[in-house]
């Protein structure tokens, strides 16, 4: 029939097949550089006119995401898996959250001066990211939503690995302390066994 659209019959084995390349060309290009619509010494002037310090916004979120993290860390440091069942909603939620003040931090702080070739903030920031890339976000927010239990629960070993992700960044960047501080993840609930 003219006009009417053409379906292509096409196996669920096809589908992943064709998805899976389509991941890996995505992931072998490097991504273009970001041209803003401001240069650097514009933005800088803007900065300036509103009198706006990107250190004091992200000392904020830094903060936010130490709070966050400490709190996960004080549920789950060396509770059994028959716990974390109980906890799974709340420590989503948490690390969520967590989530999120450490990306907010990493765009505040990304603004800021570099403090020399010692700086190793990017390469911190861009390891976060291969694991992000490679762990997925269906963790993301599962604590939301009906069988919010369920969801929290089947993604632990993802919230487990990017957990593992901030840890790494909190103590290669040396700006939090008091995460690094901690045995990090390796002392919560093994993701093997839930």
């Amino acid at each position: 029939m003219i006009g009417s659209p053409l379906f292509i019959a096409v196996s669920a084995k096809q589908l992943t097949l064709i998805a899976k390349e389509a991941i890996d060309v995505s992931e072998q290009q490097s991504m273009p550089p970001v041209e803003t619509r401001l240069g650097s010494e514009l933005m800088a002037e803007v900065y300036k006119a509103l009198n706006f310090e990107p250190s004091v916004f992200a000392k904020r979120h830094r903060d936010e995401f130490t709070h966050l993290y400490l709190r996960i860390d004080g549920m789950l440091s060396y509770v059994g898996e028959e716990i974390f069942s109980y906890l799974s909603t709340q420590v989503n939620e948490c690390l969520s959250k967590a989530e999120y003040a450490l990306l907010s931090y990493m765009e505040y702080a990304g603004r800021m001066q570099k403090t020399g070739d010692h700086d190793r903030f990017a390469q911190a920031v861009a390891r976060y990211f291969t694991v992000r890339r490679q762990t997925g976000s269906d963790w993301l927010y599962a604590f939301e939503g009906v069988d919010a239990k369920r969801r929290c629960l089947e993604t632990y070993p993802q919230m487990y690995s990017m957990a593992q992700a901030m840890y790494a960044f909190a103590k290669e960047t040396e700006e939090f302390k008091a995460v690094a501080m901690t045995d990090g993840p390796d002392a919560w609930p093994d993701p093997k066994r839930i």
